[in-house]
């Protein structure tokens, strides 16, 4: 399931357009981040990759799947 979603995350706002930036994240830099909150022992990334990928999309926000972006947003 995870293979075929498409993931961004947040890098900014847009003042001049007034549009949110986001940038696509590939499966593999996900992947190192998590590891990075599991070494660094974070409580969410110690239940696994998908808790913390939940975590991620739910309550931080800086992560998201295609269907889940705004319409109005920028992919850079």
């Amino acid at each position: 399931m995870l293979r075929r979603e498409r993931f961004y995350r947040y890098v900014g706002f847009d003042v001049m357009n007034n549009r949110e930036r986001w940038r696509r994240v590939r499966l593999p830099r996900l992947w190192l981040d998590w590891l990075r909150d599991v070494v660094r022992d974070a409580n969410h990334a110690r239940l696994g990759f998908a808790s913390w990928m939940y975590v991620m999309v739910r309550w931080r926000g800086d992560v998201l799947p295609a269907d889940m972006l705004p319409v109005d947003v920028e992919i850079v």
